[in-house]
């Protein structure tokens, strides 16, 4: 009697704090898992399927505290929360979880107003400076007086708009042989290092022209973004793709084609 009352006690503690953390016994998936695709997101998750399969959408609170800009607490509670789509290696549609192996998908973000209402499609999406745009429009308005605020708005859209990920970022010539380096052991070389010297010595930009700045302008700000290119399984020389990324006083961005190094 006294190991049925103690194992009935461990069920019950059990149920407490699954409840506690957001799942229910049998599913094996979270409350807000579920709630990720409701109500908004919900069509753009039928509209991804036929091409992509189930797919979820994972909530980037980092981006979001990006969105900030400091001395604007009212945007604070009315801040859009972003999302990157992500296949699901899981299907639920049966009840059950069956496991899947879900398709290799191309980065894509998606954001939605504060109340989930309304949703804006982001980078890998056609349009995503427009979306952007209307999201701002949407938004409580923001001033971006500082070049901090102008660069931290900047290198914002530069990953959630215009899909050129942070891992791709050069800020001066270590950053710049790193990434080369990490390039040509990618591709199977065992003198990587020995590649990248000879890469960079014949490298043509200059190194000013290879770190994140941020400038003044006459209609608001500029951030020059470096950004390492080299295809993968391609014998294309490395380059550095100097973007420069347009800021207006009220947050909006705009890429300009880059300056191409190599």
């Amino acid at each position: 009697m006294r190991l049925r009352s103690n194992r009935s006690r461990e069920i019950v503690c059990l149920t407490v704090f699954l409840t506690v953390v957001g799942l229910q016994p049998g599913t094996g998936y979270s409350q807000v898992d579920r709630h990720e695709i409701e109500p908004a997101l919900s069509g753009t998750e039928k509209e991804l399927r036929p091409q992509f399969g189930a797919v979820r959408f994972h909530r980037l609170e980092r981006l979001e505290d990006k969105f900030l800009i400091l001395g604007t607490a009212s945007v604070a509670q009315l801040a859009p929360h972003f999302f990157e789509v992500q296949p699901r290696r899981f299907d639920l549609s049966s009840g059950h979880a069956i496991e899947i192996t879900p398709p290799s998908i191309p980065t894509m973000y998606v954001a939605t107003s504060a109340n989930e209402t309304r949703v804006y499609k982001l980078g890998g999406f056609g349009s995503a400076e427009q979306e952007f745009k209307r999201l701002l429009n949407d938004s409580p308005p923001q001033l971006i007086r500082t070049t901090r605020d102008a660069e931290s708005r900047g290198l914002l859209c530069a990953e959630i708009v215009y899909g050129l990920s942070p891992a791709w970022w050069i800020d001066g010539e270590s950053s710049a042989k790193l990434n080369a380096a990490r390039h040509f052991f990618d591709e199977g070389h065992k003198n990587g290092f020995d590649l990248t010297k000879k890469w960079w010595k014949s490298f043509t930009g200059k190194s000013g022209a290879i770190e994140i700045q941020t400038k003044k302008t006459t209609d608001g700000f500029a951030v020059n973004l470096p950004v390492f290119w080299a295809p993968v399984e391609s014998q294309v020389v490395p380059e550095i793709r100097v973007y420069r990324i347009d800021v207006s006083s009220g947050g909006y961005c705009h890429l300009n084609e880059p300056i191409v190094y190599k």
